[in-house]
């Protein structure tokens, strides 16, 4: 119903996209996003009268400079004509503007009381913690199943000590297991990744260890003694810098501490990173075969698109003694699709039989072999073809495994071709982690898929404020109570209700929306950017989840009504984002600092997983024991993924720089939250989740980048307030100098090579280390295409759930079935 002319965007186009791909839900949702942008270029003041009458709206048009001119950039930044105590004491109509980003986001100003609110959330969150702790240990003796992945040999972990310690550590003995835990357990337990993720929680508590009690002990008793102190400011805020008068040379000394914590934290990362270096090159040098001498080729030219072709090319170039195996991906998407069903038919099956239902079990079965034999149909011309050498069969992807890795390096460094495009050579992922039908995709077509996906993306971050404002406005105690009066009438006789719902009806969208955006990256990411292997996708999640966290969590209060409006002001005019960030994120620093010892309590809630004990006693009801914790596993990818986990646990990070020297509370609570994480992570990821596929320390490396830039916001920010309120402009400057250290700081953790060895290490290693293989006969060849392949992985890879999903603590009831179920994604016989 938008005016033509206002609102058009490029929703359009990507919804129809997305239906014609058969991803209605993702299109609906896209469509809500489109309605909702169109909804505030019209006005947003619309949204409340569209719903109380059906008068149409007036057309207003969305003039940027018009809306700065009149609200002042909403507010946030007063008018260059103000005084100096005008632009550091006030912000006037913020806190007025119901449709601003941060009061959406449900972000408040300092205000008085916020130190009993901070005292109270304090206390709450900790017994909140205590007793998740509790109920962990119930539930641990409880359902063993679900809240334990494998019984870690006892000469893995020293034993705890005799006596009384060992009886308490009988309940409590997950605690001793994570405390004893040793790196090269934790890495053969779950990986490299997992590892450094909670080596990265580590390094943050060094530095939150490092600059914490110096902050607390210096800047806390300056701001108190030097400070203005006036019945204004609360309490709270005495302890910060927003208690210093203007032109106090108090503000001298945070020059100096924006320069100590800046100098630390790239030392610190950059010695972290060095000292990743080892794992790395072991990483590197343990890959078992044929991964650690596979190489996977995207782009190939038409000419070596065959196995015989590309083959004949290696051999001729590094000789006949040098090829292990070449394979070809073959375009066959309809096969993929139709052993894909064969899981859930497989399920249902189980079910019946469980259920007693007989003649629903044989009808199943029935249809299952008539499946089996339309597979069998599709692979043998599939086969067919590339036994004709039909070049229609053949995509522009592949894998080549050398004799030795010396042989790999080489064409993995080697420009095949002298269009960069073509002929592409990268690394190879796991074998059972490799994406054939997104290696089977065109070039073309994986390019336009790209970028459906970053417009995508672009599209949630510019339209996020509208779509929650729109649903925000319909889903108000004022709608409700004219759609349901009998609420009202309640309302009236409990006031106290009234007061829930508004509470809960203000943010009920807001708290969906939040908790759905890692599946919507997620499901964007895995739809449109044919990414080549699983575990890609959580890297991605990782970087688009940390932006949008940067933007809507951190950097919420500089917003305004809308990330156009606001960017459009920042290019207008580059000198005043010190000033929008020193005038907006001091104000709200209370807010963060609650933020934070709230997230004590979302991590630990992590550790009852519920989801999955809801799962596995659903499952539990007509599946054994082994069955049942197989079905329950994993958690959700999405949400629960590294990508995820990581990107929260950056942006925590990037929140206690940001307010290390303004707050200095915040570095205690900081501690405290990274303390309780590497807890509960390290028991989850190591001895209850199962093991995922690993990229050897690439979330670390791209969690450290990201720490670099909560880093740079800190600069950034002091370097604002210091221009606002410092008695000369040389202290800002000062300040801003700390960019450089950063710059440079940044430049040497680039020049770090951490992707391959040396290669003088891997020749010397070369000869030492045998090229163990994976679990029988791995190879990168389609499953779906290798029967015989299947045939032997399926009831091996089931046999590995079943006993990764029983503690050989476990009561008797509860022993695995002699009974393997096939159960295998793409498996073909059960």
């Amino acid at each position: 119903q938008a005016p033509r002319g206002e609102g058009r965007f490029f929703a359009t186009p990507v919804s129809v996209y997305i239906l014609m791909v058969g991803h209605a839900p993702l299109a609906v949702f896209f469509v809500a996003i489109q309605s909702g942008w169109q909804t505030f270029a019209i006005s947003p003041d619309h949204v409340i009268k569209r719903s109380s009458s059906r008068m149409a709206p007036k057309k207003r048009p969305w003039n940027v400079t018009k809306l700065l001119e009149q609200d002042e950039l909403l507010g946030q930044v007063p008018p260059a004509s103000a005084s100096v105590s005008q632009r550091t004491t006030t912000l006037p109509r913020v806190s007025d503007d119901k449709y601003d980003a941060k009061v959406i986001m449900g972000i408040s100003k300092n205000d008085h009381g916020d130190n009993w609110i901070l005292t109270t959330t304090t206390i709450s969150n900790g017994f909140l913690v205590l007793g998740i702790l509790v109920a962990f240990c119930v539930l641990l003796k409880t359902y063993p199943n679900v809240y334990k992945r494998t019984v870690v040999k006892s000469e893995s972990l020293p034993e705890p000590p005799a006596g009384f310690y060992k009886k308490v550590l009988h309940y409590t003995g997950w605690l001793w297991n994570v405390h004893m835990l040793d790196a090269d357990t934790a890495i053969r337990l779950a990986g490299v990744d997992a590892w450094m993720f909670i080596e990265y929680h580590k390094l943050i508590r060094r530095i939150l260890l490092s600059i914490g009690p110096i902050i607390i002990l210096v800047l806390c008793p300056l701001h108190l003694i030097y400070g203005m102190n006036t019945v204004q400011i609360d309490m709270l805020s005495r302890l910060g810098i927003n208690n210093l008068r203007e032109g106090s040379p108090i503000l001298w000394a945070h020059v100096v501490f924006v320069w100590y914590v800046a100098v630390l934290v790239v030392a610190y990362v950059i010695d972290a990173q060095h000292s990743f270096l080892s794992i790395r090159y072991k990483y590197l040098e343990t890959l078992p075969a044929p991964q650690c001498s596979t190489v996977m080729l995207e782009n190939l030219p038409k000419a070596y698109r065959s196995d015989q072709k590309l083959e004949a090319l290696f051999k001729k170039t590094f000789g006949d003694d040098a090829v292990e195996q070449v394979y070809v991906v073959r375009k066959g998407r309809k096969l993929s699709k139709m052993c894909s069903e064969m899981d859930g038919v497989l399920l249902s099956i189980k079910i019946a039989e469980s259920e007693g239902n007989h003649e629903k079990a044989v009808e199943l079965k029935e249809s299952h072999k008539v499946q089996i034999a339309r597979i069998e149909e599709e692979r043998a011309r599939i086969n067919n073809a590339v036994a004709d050498n039909n070049r229609f069969i053949f995509s522009a992807a592949g894998f080549a495994t050398f004799k030795t890795r010396a042989i790999m390096r080489m064409a993995h460094r080697e420009q095949w071709s002298e269009d960069k495009s073509e002929f592409v050579v990268s690394l190879a992922p796991h074998p059972h982690d490799v994406l054939y039908d997104n290696l089977a995709l065109d070039p073309g077509e994986q390019a336009t898929m790209r970028w459906f996906g970053r417009a995508w993306i672009v599209q949630i971050y510019l339209t996020w404020l509208p779509v929650i404002m729109t649903l925000t406005a319909f889903t108000s105690y004022h709608q409700v109570e004219t759609y349901l009066p009998f609420i009202a009438n309640y309302c009236a006789e409990y006031p106290a209700l009234r007061t829930v719902l508004e509470g809960m009806l203000s943010s009920v969208f807001l708290k969906i929306f939040m908790g759905l955006l890692p599946t919507i990256l997620m499901g964007i990411i895995n739809e449109f950017y044919a990414l080549k292997s699983a575990t890609r996708c959580q890297l991605q999640i990782h970087h688009w989840y940390y932006i949008f966290n940067i933007i809507f969590v951190v950097l919420v209060t500089a917003i305004g009504r809308s990330v156009i409006v606001t960017l459009k002001y920042i290019v207008d005019n580059p000198k005043k984002l010190f000033e929008l960030l020193a005038m907006s994120l001091p104000s709200s620093s209370h807010f963060y600092l609650n933020f934070m010892v709230v997230g004590w309590f979302g991590v630990a809630l992590e550790s009852l997983r519920m989801a999955n004990l809801f799962k596995y006693q659903f499952f539990r009801v007509f599946l054994t024991p082994a069955e049942a914790k197989a079905r329950s596993e994993p958690e959700n990818p999405a949400s629960y993924g590294m990508g995820a986990r990581f990107a929260r646990t950056t942006t925590n990070t990037a929140i206690a720089l940001t307010f290390a020297t303004c707050s200095p509370l915040m570095s205690i609570l900081a501690f405290v939250y990274f303390y309780v994480a590497g807890m509960t992570y390290k028991y989850l990821l190591f001895f209850v989740e199962r093991k995922k596929h690993d990229l050897g320390g690439e979330f670390w490396v791209q969690g450290l980048r990201q720490t670099l830039v909560g880093l740079t916001i800190y600069v950034l920010l002091m370097t604002g307030i210091l221009l606002q309120r410092a008695s000369h402009w040389i202290a800002s400057v000062v300040a801003a100098g700390a960019l450089i250290v950063i710059y440079v700081g940044w430049l040497h953790f680039e020049n770090i090579q951490w992707r391959q060895r040396p290669l003088l290490k891997e020749c010397e290693s070369e000869n030492l280390t045998p090229m163990v293989p994976l679990d029988g006969a791995v190879r990168y060849v389609q499953p779906d295409l290798a029967e015989e392949y299947y045939e032997e992985k399926e009831d091996e890879g089931f046999a590995k759930d079943v006993e990764e999903g029983i503690d050989e603590e476990a009561p008797e009831d509860d022993a695995p079935s002699p009974r393997h179920h096939a159960s295998s994604k793409h498996s073909i016989k059960a």
